[in-house]
């Protein structure tokens, strides 16, 4: 099969939950390429934020499936825009 350059290849990411937080509306993850996608609730997005530490959206994934991040908003401020 040839390997065309413009294709873009689909990667799944995680969700994270978002239910009680007034700062995003989705969050989702991609541990394995370093990748997050924020929509925030005030209608901005959704942004992609690269080259973000593995370890820490893995860590995030992991919170997630035994009890949540304890808070959207913190997460996204320290990761994604420091």
């Amino acid at each position: 099969m040839p390997y065309y350059v413009h294709t873009k290849r689909k990667t799944s990411m995680f969700a994270l939950n978002t239910l009680g937080s007034d700062c995003a509306r989705e969050v989702r993850v991609n541990p394995f390429t370093g990748t997050a996608k924020v929509t925030f609730r005030n209608g901005y997005g959704p942004y992609t934020f690269r080259n973000i530490s593995r370890r820490e959206l893995t860590k995030a994934v992991l919170l997630e499936a035994v009890g949540g991040v304890p808070s959207v908003g913190r997460f996204i401020n320290t990761r994604f825009w420091a």
